[in-house]
């Protein structure tokens, strides 16, 4: 009777310790972003929010923002000047005929165990009132063990069953959306004027003629500024000096 008894007991042991060690029920990357961007917080801190989902196997945030401007170029001329002080993005490309721009974003947040570095580009296609904007290329790195950090996709990550990965796509989410509504804000309120030299711009380079506006694009912010609106100097760091009368370009002196 005792003999029965261990044995019944060992053998419930062994299935609860099997039971334990059953795997935990595994969703795709793609079904969980799916899920949480339909059920997870419209607004946070004021930002309202967009989240990643997957599209042809790429992660993807996706925002149509209004801009009260009627021309798309206007759109995109404002975005570029308005944005060109911002040290967390850099400006990938450019496709004026396309009313489209590019940057690669590099948000650093946290500190020790938590600093986290997100990395990804933003695609932005202005029309008539509005801007289109897609994240896209989206890498994160950050520490999970140990002291070393890692770099992962997002479309490689976890969330279902990794509770830190989940944060981080949240933790994503919540910059790119604020990113992105910073831009349409930033493009709605920025006083440019019309661009008509795109391809020295896109050169690179100061032409008579241009504006002010055209001359910040091509070749940025002066380092100082002197002289009245008639008659006004651009002095750049490696010494050019773009001369304009009454905000047109009429010489410069390299």
């Amino acid at each position: 009777m005792t003999k029965n008894l261990i044995t019944i007991a060992i053998a419930a042991v062994l299935s609860l310790n099997i039971s334990a060690k059953e795997p935990k029920v595994e969703i795709p990357v793609d079904q969980w972003m799916l899920s949480h961007a339909t059920s997870a917080d419209a607004e946070i801190d004021g930002v309202k929010m967009h989240y990643p989902t997957m599209t042809d196997g790429m992660a993807i945030i996706s925002a149509q923002l209004p801009v009260k401007i009627t021309y798309g170029q206007q759109i995109l001329t404002n975005a570029l000047v308005a944005n060109g002080d911002n040290e967390e993005i850099t400006i990938a490309e450019v496709q004026p005929e396309q009313n489209s721009f590019t940057y690669k974003v590099k948000q650093q947040r946290g500190s020790y165990k938590d600093a986290t570095t997100l990395t990804y580009s933003i695609t932005a296609f202005c029309q008539k009132g509005q801007m289109e904007l897609t994240a896209h290329s989206i890498s994160i790195n950050y520490k999970e063990k140990g002291i070393i950090p890692r770099t992962l996709k997002i479309e490689k990550m976890n969330p279902a069953n990794n509770q830190r990965h989940a944060e981080l796509i949240d933790l994503l989410a919540l910059e790119a959306s604020r990113l992105m509504a910073d831009m349409a804000t930033k493009a709605e309120a920025q006083k440019s004027e019309k661009v008509t030299h795109w391809k020295q711009i896109m050169a690179g380079e100061v032409a008579e003629g241009m504006n002010m506006t055209e001359v910040t694009l091509a070749k940025g912010k002066p380092f100082t500024t002197s002289g009245p609106v008639s008659k006004t100097k651009w002095r750049y760091e490696d010494n050019t000096v773009v001369i304009f009368v009454n905000g047109t370009v009429t010489r410069i002196i390299n």
